[in-house]
């Protein structure tokens, strides 16, 4: 009974902080939310994942009714002005949210992490495919093969790195 109420006090917790995250305007708390975030991730079990993703599939979609709207203003005008709006009102927040999820002290790792675990759900949840698409999206923006610098490993190299390597 009462790890049954720790499991849902946590997910309330985290959906509570990704809330409070994606509502900041601010860069002033972002880094501690972001943390937040990511610190009521790793307290979930792994049955609640399901919950962590179906709930950001559910409260961080756009808007349909601005994207109509917004597509049938740049159908009957193709300028500039609505092309931008119809790319603003269809990103979805998910994106700003793994953006400023990706703030906290070892964001990266956690959003990679949380893909590992969404992508064990998604034959069983297939709707959470939208999630997935988001966070594809942003990884390959955040590892371009163009941000990569190569170096040639010989043995000068330093010990670290021929540790590493073998």
């Amino acid at each position: 009974m009462l790890e049954k109420l720790t499991k849902a006090r946590n997910l309330s917790k985290a959906n509570n902080a990704i809330r409070r995250l994606i509502s900041e305007r601010g860069e002033s708390n972002a880094l501690s939310m972001a943390d937040d975030v990511v610190n009521n991730y790793r307290k979930l079990a792994k049955d609640q994942h399901v919950s962590f993703f179906t709930f950001l599939f559910e409260k961080l979609n756009p808007q349909a009714d601005a994207v109509l709207k917004a597509a049938q203003n740049f159908v009957a005008d193709s300028s500039a002005r609505n092309y931008i709006q119809l790319q603003k009102v269809s990103e979805s927040p998910r994106q700003e949210f793994f953006r400023r999820l990706n703030r906290a002290s070892q964001g990266t790792a956690a959003v990679v992490q949380m893909r590992r675990d969404l992508l064990q759900l998604l034959d069983k949840k297939p709707e959470l495919a939208a999630v997935d698409f988001d966070m594809r999206h942003l990884l390959s923006s955040w590892f371009n093969p163009g941000f990569l610098k190569m170096h040639q490993v010989d043995w000068k190299s330093p010990a670290e790195v021929l540790e590493k390597l073998i």
